[in-house]
């Protein structure tokens, strides 16, 4: 089965810059996480604390309800204004 339609348009709720780069209000607890051959001791954060402009550095796990976001060691996640989590090579 295929269904195609048509949308006017699209509103992306945007919000504004928040906390700034500063991620470590959202973290939970500190696990070991196996990442390329060893465990490294990974920050766990809470998705819903963070906000537009935080930046998550690597290693670390972002959970939330329905899904779970990891960020390898040498990349680090920064939140957009959309609440998108992009992850790039630090």
């Amino acid at each position: 089965v295929v269904g195609r339609g048509t949308i006017k348009g699209v509103s992306l709720l945007e919000s504004e810059d928040g906390a700034g780069e500063d991620a470590a209000g959202a973290v939970t607890r500190n696990e070991q996480v196996y990442f390329d051959g060893g465990w490294l001791e990974t920050p766990i954060y809470d998705r819903s604390k963070l906000s537009p402009g935080n930046t998550v550095a690597g290693p670390a796990v972002v959970v939330q309800d329905d899904t779970t976001t990891v960020i390898e060691p040498g990349f680090a996640g920064t939140v957009d204004r959309f609440g998108n989590i992009l992850i790039e090579e630090a």
